[in-house]
């Protein structure tokens, strides 16, 4: 099963680690992982960029997303399908979404993402998200 993590869900985990966020990303770096975490440039940029000025902590941040890119599935070609959101600061995880033909997006914001089940991309909070993981045989 593949997703895309929007950033919301990210910083959320770095807020707590009692909360959904943190059990999704925990569970991603399981071995063995029951889903893959698909990422581009960009996303991980917009990770770093978010977290650096919200936590302020570069090796606790700079470990993380290491980690993230030598496990997670690389996107490097992605198309831009602009407008397709009201939010044009969403577009880049939709159009990941797209491009790794993914599964799901998870994020806390499922109303900025409408448009993406109508092609293909399932959108879940991260505690729905890890429902659909548990009932996953």
């Amino acid at each position: 099963m593949r997703a895309v993590v929007d950033t919301n869900v990210v910083s959320a985990a770095f807020r707590s680690k009692s909360g959904a966020s943190f059990r999704l990303i925990d569970e991603f770096f399981a071995l063995p992982a029951r889903w893959q975490w698909s990422v581009s440039s960009a996303c991980i940029f917009e990770y770093e960029e978010v977290l650096l000025r919200q936590f302020h902590d570069h090796e606790l941040v700079d470990a993380f997303l290491n980690d993230l890119v030598a496990k997670a599935d690389k996107i490097t070609r992605v198309e831009c399908v602009r407008p397709l959101l009201p939010d044009p600061d969403d577009e880049m995880f939709a159009e990941l979404a797209l491009a790794a033909e993914a599964d799901w997006l998870v994020t806390f914001n499922k109303s900025d993402f409408l448009p993406l089940p109508s092609l293909g991309v399932l959108l879940a909070t991260p505690a729905e998200f890890l429902k659909v993981l548990k009932d996953q045989p």
